[in-house]
């Protein structure tokens, strides 16, 4: 179904949501992997789509970590997969709409989703070299895809093909503060991918991680207090991103402070890994990557929906008819 003169197909817009959506069960599966140091169960690299499946009476034999691991494997490749036919489709759709913004995250999520495939092959093959360091990039790259993914499908929505903007006091504070929060969010990504990978616990790592922690939970807060204070008009395009940072914000910071009394941080060091801590440890890390979508949505909401309302004694004199 397309709606005339905006460019919005619903089966485009579907597979946009069912391809972001796929992604999370594959970073909870990663997650899980690296909880459990289970990434090297298997040297081989690569491995076809089905290669699980073809052998799956080998693997379940092999044990719960080359399932895991192969899992993961196949997940990726699922994604891989899925966001290859949404771009193409975005591509050939291009045309219907007013803005290559699509085409343009299109054609990033490709490109983070093969980077991202390579590096987790790549940490496979060069494990004993650098394969901390590309456990890291492949942390940090996937919250990435998800987050594109995310953007790309916010982008292909009807309510931001219709175009529709609302004037308020503020949006230039508004925007720098989600996207300080963004940044933040990102330098909690990679002190965050390094405390699981490398360790940490009790050195300046630590230290970073939790001021950066205190410092998202503020802005996350003072987003929500602000869109709160904005016109209903406009505060419908903020309330459910303001709302689901705020409130992932301050779970984050329980669940980060029940990983580390865990034993979470070490970098692996422990030998026995709890189902508590692999519990709270995988969730920390999936509630961060909802946490970087909702400040990207805001972000994008924040910049195509609203705009500058002008100042008050500009409006008046046009509107009596004097000079501006």
């Amino acid at each position: 179904m397309n709606r005339q003169g905006t460019g919005y197909c619903f089966g485009l817009h579907l597979w946009s949501v069912l391809t972001a959506v796929a992604a999370m069960p594959l970073l909870l599966a990663g997650g899980t992997v690296t909880t459990f140091r289970w990434g090297m169960v298997d040297d081989t690299w690569p491995t076809s789509p089905w290669y699980l499946l073809a052998n799956w009476s080998e693997a379940v034999a092999r044990g719960i970590a080359f399932v895991a691991e192969h899992g993961h494997r196949q997940l990726g490749w699922l994604v891989g997969g899925m966001t290859l036919v949404l771009a193409v489709w975005t591509w050939l759709t291009s045309r219907q709409r007013s803005t290559r913004l699509q085409s343009i995250l299109a054609i990033w999520c490709v490109l983070a989703v093969g980077l991202q495939g390579l590096l987790g092959g790549l940490r496979v093959l060069y494990e004993v070299p650098i394969g901390r360091e590309l456990a890291m990039l492949h942390g940090i790259v996937g919250q990435v895809v998800f987050a594109l993914l995310v953007a790309l499908a916010v982008s292909l929505s009807a309510s931001w093909l219709a175009g529709a903007t609302v004037a308020v006091h503020g949006r230039a504070k508004l925007l720098r503060l989600a996207v300080l929060t963004i940044g933040l969010l990102l330098g909690q990504l990679v002190i965050g991918t390094s405390l699981r990978q490398v360790g940490g616990r009790t050195s300046w790592p630590i230290v970073v991680h939790l001021v950066l922690a205190a410092g998202v939970l503020f802005h996350a807060i003072l987003l929500y207090v602000k869109a709160q204070m904005l016109e209903p008009v406009a505060y419908r395009w903020l309330r459910w991103p303001s709302f689901w940072l705020a409130v992932l914000a301050g779970l984050q910071v329980v669940l980060g402070m029940g990983a580390w009394m865990l034993g979470a941080g070490d970098g692996g060091v422990s030998r026995e890994i709890s189902p508590e801590r692999a519990l709270v440890a995988t969730s920390h890390m999936l509630v961060a990557a909802l946490l970087l979508v909702s400040a990207v949505v805001a972000v994008m909401r924040i910049g195509h929906q609203l705009v500058e309302s002008a100042p008050v004694r500009e409006s008046a004199a046009v509107a009596v008819g004097g000079r501006p």
